[in-house]
C-alpha cells in the first residue's frame, strides 16, 4: 500500500474511534473482539467476540501498525511499561534537538539581520560616491573648459603671429614664401644673402677691376695681381665664413639631435645602452670630423697669410726692380754682372705671378727689339733672353701646378663637406630606421601585451569577482586573498555541512526511533482501550444479567468482589492513556515544528554540499589550468623574451656590420682617389718628360760635337730606364692596389651574403614566434573553453554570496576609481601648471621675437652704414687714381687705401659675425618655437587622453550607477522572495502532511541526480585526465622544441664569433691596406722629388752644353793671337762669371765632371793652346753669392740625390772614352 491510502486509513480508523467513543459500547465490542488474542481468553470468550464484526479498512490499519512494530523491533505484545519508558526517552532526546534546532535559527536570523544592515550601510556608501563622482566630474568640466580657452587663446595668438609674418613677406614681395614653414622661410632668407653678399663682392671685384684699369701699364700688373689675391683672400675668407657657418649648422643639428634623444629618454623611460653608445660614438665621430675641418680650416689660414706675406715681398721686389728698371731702361749693360742681376730679379719676380711676367716679358720683348736694330748687340744676349723665357715659362708652369694644388685643396674640401653631409643624412636615416624598428618592437610589445591582457581576462572570467583588473598586481593579490577567504568559507561551510549532516542523521534516527515509539505506544494505547471496552461490555453485560435474574448469586457477588478492582485498573489506564495522549499531542507538535524548520534547511543543505562539491572540484581543477596556463605563459614569455633578445643582438650584428661597410667603402672610396690623383700625377710627369726631351731635343739640334751628342742620349737613355723602372713599380703597385680592392670587393659580397643569410635567420625567428602565438592562442581557446565549463558550473552557487562578493567587489572598484579619479585632478592641475608656464614660456618668446625685429632693424641701418661706407670707398678709389701721377704718392695713398679696406674688412667682418651671431638666435629661437609648438602638441594629446580617460569614467560610472540600479532591483527582487519565503513557511506548515509525502519521492530523485551526477564528475574526470595527457604531450614537444632553440642559439653564437673574427681579420686588412697606401703615398712623393730634381739637373746640362757648344765655336772660329788681340783679360774674368752661373747650380762632383770635360775638349782639338785660355777655362769651385741666392729662392729644385750623381759622373767618363 502507498503512503497516501495508509494516511487516508488512519484518518478514517481516527474518525471511526471517535464515532465509537460518542456512539455507544456495541462499536467497541466489536473492535476489542478482533484485537483481543484468542490464547489469552477462553472458548467462552471467543464465543462471545467472534460475534463482532470489523470493517476491512481497519484491518488493514491494524496490519500496518503491526507490521511497522514488527521493523522497529518491538514486539507487538510487549508490557506498557516498557514501551512508555521507550517513549519517553526518545521523547526527552527530540527536545532536546528541537531546543538546539530554535537556537541555530535564532543565530541564523540575527546574521541575516546583520547581514541586510551591511547592505544597506553599502548601499547608502554607494550612494555617497556617487555624488562625489558627479562633484568631482562638474569640476573637471569646468577645468576642461578653461583649458580649451586658452588653447583657443593660443592658437589665435599663433595665427596672428603667421599673418604679420606673411604680410612682412608680401611687403617685401616675397609672397611665394609667405605659405611655407618658417624653416624653408628662414633657408631661403640665408640664401639671399648668400646671394647679395657674393653679388658684392663682384661690385666691388668689377670697381677694383676698372680701377686699376685706369692706371699706368707698369703697375697693371701689380693692381691685376693684388686684385687677384683679394678674389682668392675672398674666397679663403667666404670658405671660412661657409666652413664656420656649417660648422655652426653641425652644432646645432648635434644640439637639436641631442634634445631629440633626451625626448625620446623621456618618452621612453626606459632606454636602450647599446643605442645610446653608439649615438654617443657617432657624435664623438661626428665631434672628431669637425675638429679636423677646424685644423683644415686654420690650415688654410695659414696658406692665406703665406700668401699674403708673398704679396708685400713681392710688392716691396716690384718696387725695387721698378727703380732699378728706370735707372737703367735707356741703356742695356753689356756686362755679364748687369745681366746676371737682371736674371736675379727676374727670377725672383717670375715666381710671383704669371701676369706681372708677362708684362715684363712683353718690355723685355720691346727692348731686344729696340736693341736688334744695334749692331753692337751679341747674340749672347739673345741667348740668354731665351734663357730667361724659359725660366718664365717654367715658373709659369709651377704656378699652375700651385693653383690646381690649391684647387684641389677646395674640392677636397667641398667633398669633406659633402661627406659630413652624407654623414649627416645617414646619422638621419639610421636614427630614421631605429625610430622604425623602436616602433615595431613597441607594437610587438603592445600585441603581446593585448595578448597576455586576453590571457589574463579568460583566465579571469570563470572568478566572478574578478572582472575588470586586467594586469594590476595588487587587484591580482586582492583577488587571490578573496580567492583565499572564499576557500576558508567553503571549508568553514564544508564543516558546518559536515556537523549538520552528522546532526541530521541523529535527528533521523531520533525520528525513527521516536516513531516507532510513538507508534508502539498507539498500539498500547490502542490495546488499553479495546480492553476498557471490554470491561464495559462486560460490565453492562453484568448489570442486564443481573436485572434480568438469569445468574445466580454466587456469580453475583464475585461480580461485586472484581467491580472495584476493575474500576481502579480502568481508572489508572484512563490516566495513564491522557498522559499518553497529551505527551504524544506535544511530542507530535514538536516533531511537526522540527520537521517544517529543519526540511528547507536539510534540502538548502543538500543543495550546499551538492554546489559545494561541485564548487571545490571546479575550483580544484581550474587552480590546476590557471597553474600550467601560468606557467604556460612564462614559458611562452621566456620564449618569446629570448627571441626577442636574439631579434636585438641581430639588429645590433646588423649594424655594426653596415658601419664596417661604410668605413670600408669610405677607405675604398679614398683608395681609389688616391690611386685616381696617383694617376693624375704619373701623366703629369710624362707629360713633363715629353716637355723636356722635346725641350732638350730643340737645344741639342744645333750641337757640334758627336761626343756631347753621345753623353746626351746615354743621359736620357739610363733616364728613361730609371723612369720605365718607377713606371713599372707604380703599375706592380697598382695591380696590388687593384687586387686589394677586388679583394675586399669579394670580402664585401661574402658578408652581403651573410647578411641575407642573417635576414633569413631572422625570417624563420619570426615564424617561429607567430608559431609561439598559435600555440599561445590555442592555449587561450582551451582555457576559454574551461572557462566556459567553470562558469557553465559555477550558476549553480548561492545568490546570496554572490550579491554580497558583487557588492564588496563593487564598493572597492569605487574606492579605486575614487583614488584613480584623485589621481588625475592631480595630473590636470600639474598639467593646468604646465600650460600656465607654456603661457609664460610664449609671452617670453614673444618678447624676445619683438627684440630681434628691433635688432633687425639695427641690422637694416648698419647695412645703410655700409652702403655709404662702399660709396666713401669708390671716393677714395677715384681719387687715388687721379692722384696716381707719382709713384711716391701713390704708393703712400695706396698704403693708406689698404689700411681703409682692412678697417673696412674688419667691419665687414664684425658685421657677419653679427649677423651669424643673429642667425644663431633666430635658430635657437625656431628652436624654443618648436619645442614650445611640441610640447603644445603634448599638451592636446594629454588632454585628449584625459578627455578620453574622462569619458571612459563617464562611461564606467554610468555602468556603476546601472550596476547599482540593478542591485536595487535584486534588492527588491530579494525582499519578495523574502516574503515569498515567508508566506511559503507558512504554505509548507499547512501542507506538511503533503512535504511527508512527498519527501521519499524527493530522496529518490536527489539519489538520481547524485548519481547522475557522480557520473558526469567521473566523465569529466576522464575528460581531463586525457587533457592532462595531451598537455603533457604537448609539454614534451615544447621542451624538444626548447632544445632545438637552444641548439639553434648556439649555432647563432659560433656564427657570430665567425663573424668577429672575420671582422677582425678586416680590420687588420684594412689597417695592412692603409699602411700600403701611405707607403705607395710617400713613394710618389718621393718620385715627385725625384723627377722636378731630374728636370733641374736636364735644364743644367741643357744649359751646359749651349755654353760649351759656345765654347767650341769660339775656340775654332779664333786664333790664339787673334783672341790675345781681340779679347782682353777682362772679357776672360766676365767669361768666368759667366760660366761660373750653370755650374753654381749643381753639386761637386758634377761641377768636377764638367770641368774635366772641358779640359779633355781643348787638349784634344787644340793642344798647343796657350795657357791664358787654359786660365780663361779654368773654373772657381766657390760659387758667387748670388748664384747661392738664385738656388736659394727656387724651392722644391736644391734636393739632389746620390742617383743623379752617379748618372752625371758615368756620362762624363764614357764621353772621356769615347774621346
Amino acid at each position: 500500500m502507498s503512503s497516501r491510502e495508509r494516511a487516508t486509513h488512519g484518518q478514517s480508523s481516527g474518525g471511526a474511534q471517535k464515532g465509537a467513543g460518542e456512539s455507544g459500547a456495541v462499536p467497541e465490542s466489536s473492535r476489542w473482539a478482533d484485537l483481543v488474542p484468542f490464547h489469552e481468553s477462553g472458548n467462552d470468550e471467543a464465543e462471545n467476540y467472534g460475534s463482532l464484526n470489523l470493517s476491512s479498512l481497519e484491518k488493514i490499519q491494524l496490519e500496518d501498525i503491526l507490521d511497522t512494530l514488527k521493523e522497529e523491533g518491538l514486539d507487538p505484545f510487549a508490557a506498557p511499561s516498557e514501551q512508555l519508558l521507550y517513549l519517553w526517552g526518545l521523547f526527552q532526546h527530540s527536545e532536546g534537538k528541537r531546543w538546539s534546532a530554535t537556537q541555530d535559527l535564532e543565530k541564523l536570523i540575527q546574521q541575516q539581520a546583520e547581514e541586510m544592515k551591511e547592505v544597506e550601510n553599502y548601499v547608502d556608501h554607494v550612494r555617497n560616491m556617487t555624488e562625489e563622482r558627479e562633484g568631482l566630474a562638474s569640476k573637471y568640466e569646468t577645468e576642461n573648459e578653461q583649458l580649451r580657452t586658452k588653447l583657443e587663446h593660443l592658437q589665435v595668438q599663433h595665427e596672428e603671429q603667421a599673418k604679420e609674418v606673411e604680410e612682412m613677406l608680401d611687403q617685401e614681395g616675397l609672397s611665394d614664401i609667405a605659405h611655407s614653414n618658417p624653416s624653408e622661410q628662414i633657408a631661403y632668407l640665408l640664401v639671399e644673402r648668400a646671394t647679395l653678399l657674393e653679388r658684392l663682392d663682384l661690385t666691388e671685384n668689377d670697381l677694383g677691376f676698372h680701377k686699376s684699369n685706369r692706371q699706368e701699364s707698369h703697375l697693371q700688373g701689380c693692381d691685376e695681381e693684388l686684385e687677384r689675391e683679394r678674389k682668392v683672400r675672398g674666397c679663403v675668407e667666404r670658405d671660412l665664413d661657409e666652413a664656420a657657418h656649417r660648422l655652426h649648422m653641425a652644432h646645432d643639428e648635434i644640439r637639436r639631435l641631442t634634445d631629440e634623444l633626451d625626448m625620446k629618454k623621456k618618452e621612453q623611460n626606459k632606454p636602450d645602452t647599446l643605442e645610446l653608445q653608439k649615438a654617443r660614438d657617432h657624435n664623438n665621430r661626428l665631434d672628431k670630423e669637425i675638429l679636423a675641418l677646424r685644423s683644415r680650416v686654420r690650415s688654410l689660414d695659414l696658406q692665406r697669410k703665406d700668401h699674403v706675406e708673398k704679396i708685400e715681398k713681392l710688392g716691396k721686389e716690384l718696387d725695387e726692380y721698378q727703380k732699378k728698371g728706370e735707372q737703367g731702361a735707356l741703356s742695356l749693360p753689356v756686362n755679364s754682372t748687369g745681366e746676371h742681376s737682371e736674371q736675379a730679379l727676374q727670377d725672383k719676380c717670375s715666381k710671383s705671378g704669371i701676369e706681372e711676367k708677362s708684362s715684363r716679358k712683353d718690355a723685355d720683348s720691346d727692348q731686344i727689339r729696340k736693341l736688334q736694330n744695334d749692331e753692337t748687340l751679341h747674340k749672347r744676349c739673345q741667348q740668354e733672353i731665351e734663357n730667361k723665357e724659359c725660366r718664365n715659362k717654367e715658373v709659369l708652369h709651377k704656378f699652375k701646378k700651385l693653383e690646381r694644388e690649391y684647387e684641389e685643396l677646395v674640392e677636397r674640401n667641398e667633398e669633406l663637406e659633402s661627406v659630413l653631409g652624407e654623414t649627416q643624412n645617414q646619422r638621419k636615416e639610421e636614427n630614421q630606421v631605429f625610430e622604425c624598428e623602436t616602433e615595431g618592437l613597441k607594437r610587438k610589445i603592445t600585441t603581446l601585451e593585448v595578448e597576455l591582457s586576453e590571457m589574463q581576462r579568460s583566465k579571469e572570467e570563470f572568478c566572478f569577482f574578478d572582472q575588470e583588473t586586467n594586469s594590476d598586481i595588487v587587484k591580482a593579490e586582492d583577488i587571490q586573498q578573496m580567492l583565499k577567504n572564499s576557500q576558508e568559507n567553503i571549508e568553514i561551510l564544508d564543516s558546518r555541512l559536515l556537523e549538520e549532516r552528522s546532526w541530521r542523521k541523529q535527528l533521523e534516527l531520533d525520528l525513527g526511533t521516536a516513531q516507532k515509539a510513538l507508534r508502539a505506544v498507539k498500539e498500547d494505547l490502542q490495546k488499553s482501550k479495546f480492553e476498557t471496552e471490554c470491561l464495559q461490555l462486560e460490565v453492562t453485560n453484568l448489570h442486564e444479567t443481573s436485572k434480568e435474574k438469569y445468574f445466580p448469586s454466587t456469580i453475583i457477588e464475585k461480580q461485586q468482589w472484581d467491580n472495584p478492582l476493575l474500576e481502579n485498573e480502568i481508572f489508572q489506564f484512563t490516566e495513564g492513556f491522557e498522559m499518553l495522549n497529551a505527551h504524544g499531542a506535544e511530542q507530535i507538535n514538536t516533531d511537526k515544528e522540527a520537521e517544517q524548520f529543519l526540511f528547507p534547511k536539510e534540502n538548502a543543505f543538500e543543495d550546499l554540499t551538492l554546489k559545494a562539491s561541485s564548487s571545490e572540484e571546479t575550483i580544484q581543477s581550474l587552480e590546476k589550468g590557471e597553474e600550467k596556463l601560468s606557467d604556460d605563459l612564462s614559458k611562452s614569455k621566456r620564449k618569446i623574451g629570448i627571441l626577442v633578445r636574439q631579434l636585438k643582438e641581430c639588429i645590433g650584428e646588423k649594424r655594426a656590420i653596415r658601419e664596417e661597410n661604410a668605413q670600408l667603402r669610405q677607405e675604398i672610396g679614398c683608395t681609389r682617389l688616391q690611386l685616381h690623383s696617383v694617376e693624375e700625377e704619373v701623366a703629369k710627369l710624362k707629360q713633363e718628360i715629353n716637355t723636356a726631351e722635346h725641350h732638350q731635343g730643340s737645344h741639342s739640334s744645333g750641337a757640334g760635337t758627336d761626343s756631347i751628342v753621345k753623353l746626351h742620349s746615354s743621359g736620357e737613355i739610363l733616364f728613361q730606364q730609371q723612369q720605365q723602372e718607377d713606371v713599372r713599380q707604380l703599375r706592380q703597385d697598382l695591380h696590388r692596389v687593384q687586387n686589394l680592392c677586388s679583394s675586399a670587393e669579394k670580402e664585401l659580397r661574402y658578408e652581403r651574403e651573410k647578411k641575407l643569410d642573417l635576414k633569413k635567420h631572422n625570417i624563420l625567428l619570426q615564424q617561429e614566434i607567430t608559431k609561439a602565438n598559435a600555440d599561445l592562442k590555442q592555449a587561450q581557446a582551451k582555457h576559454s573553453e574551461l572557462s566556459k565549463v567553470c562558469t557553465n558550473l559555477q550558476t549553480e552557487l548561492d545568490q546570496s554570496q554572490q550579491m554580497v562578493k558583487e557588492l564588496e567587489l563593487d564598493i572597492l572598484k569605487q574606492n579605486q576609481n575614487a583614488k584613480l579619479q584623485n589621481s588625475w585632478q592631480e595630473k590636470l592641475t600639474l598639467e593646468v601648471s604646465r600650460a600656465n608656464e607654456a603661457d609664460r614660456k610664449v609671452l617670453d618668446l614673444q618678447q624676445q621675437l619683438k627684440e630681434l625685429r628691433h635688432q633687425l632693424c639695427l641690422s637694416d641701418t648698419h647695412i645703410l652704414g655700409k652702403k655709404h661706407l662702399e660709396e666713401e670707398a669708390k671716393a677714395l678709389r677715384e681719387h687715388k687714381s687721379q692722384l696716381r701721377q707719382q709713384l711716391e704718392a701713390e704708393q703712400w695713398e695706396r698704403k693708406l687705401q689698404d689700411q681703409n679696406i682692412e678697417e673696412l674688412q674688419g667691419h665687414l667682418k664684425n658685421f657677419r659675425n653679427k649677423e651669424t651671431s643673429l642667425l644663431q638666435t633666430n635658430a635657437e629661437l625656431q628652436l624654443r618655437v618648436q619645442q614650445q609648438e611640441t610640447r603644445l602638441r603634448i599638451l592636446e594629446e594629454e588632454r585628449e587622453a584625459a578627455s578620453s580617460e574622462y569619458v571612459h569614467f563617464q562611461n564606467s560610472n554610468q555602468k556603476l550607477s546601472e550596476q547599482l540600479s540593478v542591485l536595487q532591483q535584486e534588492k527588491e527582487r530579494l525582499y519578495q522572495e523574502l516574503d515569498h519565503a515567508l508566506k511559503h513557511l507558512d504554505d509548507s506548515v499547512r501542507k506538511y502532511n503533503e512535504k511527508e509525502f512527498r519527501h521519499k519521492t524527493k530522496l529518490r530523485k536527489a539519489k538520481e541526480v547524485y548519481l547522475h551526477e557522480m557520473n558526469q564528475r567521473d566523465g569529466l574526470i576522464k575528460e581531463l585526465q586525457n587533457e592532462i595527457a595531451l598537455i603533457r604531450n604537448h609539454n614534451e614537444k615544447e621542451k624538444a622544441w626548447i632544445r632545438k632553440v637552444t641548439t639553434e642559439n648556439e649555432t647563432l653564437l659560433q656564427e657570430k664569433r665567425c663573424l668577429l673574427q672575420q671582422a677582425t681579420d678586416q680590420e687588420e686588412i684594412g689597417r695592412n691596406n692603409k699602411w700600403l697606401l701611405s707607403s705607395i703615398q710617400n713613394r710618389v712623393h718621393f718620385l715627385d722629388e725625384e723627377n722636378k730634381q731630374l728636370q733641374d739637373s736636364a735644364f743644367r746640362l741643357s744649359n751646359q752644353v749651349v755654353t760649351l757648344e759656345r765654347i767650341l765655336k769660339n775656340i775654332q772660329t779664333l786664333n790664339s793671337e787673334e783672341l790675345k788681340k781681340s779679347i782682353p783679360s777682362e772679357g776672360f774674368l766676365s767669361n768666368e762669371k759667366v760660366f761660373s752661373l750653370p755650374v753654381a747650380s749643381f753639386p761637386a762632383l758634377g761641377f768636377s765632371d764638367s770641368f774635366g770635360i772641358l779640359k779633355t775638349i781643348p787638349d784634344a782639338r787644340n793642344e798647343d793652346v796657350p795657357e791664358s785660355l787654359k786660365a780663361a777655362f779654368s773654373f772657381s769651385h766657390s760659387p758667387p753669392s748670388e748664384m747661392s741666392y738664385l738656388n736659394l729662392t727656387s724651392t722644391g729644385q736644391t734636393l739632389t740625390f746620390s742617383g743623379e750623381k752617379h748618372d752625371q759622373t758615368t756620362s762624363s767618363d764614357e764621353a772621356q772614352e769615347q774621346e
